[in-house]
């Protein structure tokens, strides 16, 4: 069950990933399908499913007190903020790539932190 769990987190992150770079293109490039309902709602089910799964996870491992798990999750929290910014708040191009850059890189460090369950605190 753990392991099932395991793949369908990591498969709604690198999903989530590729959704937000679409997204991303279609934004920068003024693409029609960027304005399309399936990816302005397709991150949210995916980031969901990202936690639910996490959660599960946890539950399962009996892993409430690692300090790694923290770290995890804040590292979650700001990719998910920096997809946010690169794809809605940034009100020009640069600011936007450098959202993108900040989205990847964060979840980057979260999958290190998972891969080698080292706490960033």
């Amino acid at each position: 069950m753990y392991t099932m769990l395991k793949h369908l987190h990591q498969t709604s992150m690198v999903l989530s990933l590729l959704v937000v770079i679409i997204a991303f293109v279609g934004v920068i490039f003024n693409l029609s399908f960027a304005q399309k309902k399936v990816l302005k709602i397709a991150p949210h089910i995916l980031y969901t499913l990202a936690i639910i799964t996490a959660i599960l996870m946890i539950v399962q491992i009996g892993a409430y007190e690692h300090k790694w798990l923290a770290s995890k999750a804040v590292g979650f929290v700001l990719y998910v903020l920096s997809a946010s910014y690169a794809l809605k708040w940034a009100r020009n191009t640069p600011m936007r790539i450098v959202g993108l850059v900040s989205a990847i890189v964060w979840l980057a460090v979260t999958a290190s932190i998972a891969i080698s369950k080292n706490s960033l605190f």
